[in-house]
């Protein structure tokens, strides 16, 4: 398969194999104020954990950050 890259917030880029991932549909009767619940396997838990303490923020934070970068969410 493929590379995703993912960029952190100081613009380093990282690739990774495109199976780490899975695509994820939410309905489209979900109300924006809802949560979602992502599961991670192990290696990506640890991946995210490693990008996180580097980046010296939660692993919640991290993946909310990188949302919004690439939604461009409302504050």
């Amino acid at each position: 398969m493929g590379e995703l890259r993912i960029i952190d917030n100081e613009g380093e880029d990282y690739l990774y194999p495109t199976e780490y991932f899975e695509t994820v549909l939410f309905p489209t009767t979900r109300k924006p104020d809802e949560t979602a619940t992502i599961h991670l396997d192990a290696l990506t838990k640890a991946i995210l954990w490693a990008e996180a303490t580097a980046a010296r923020k939660s692993i919640s934070a991290l993946l909310r950050d990188w949302i919004d970068e690439r939604l461009d969410l409302p504050a």
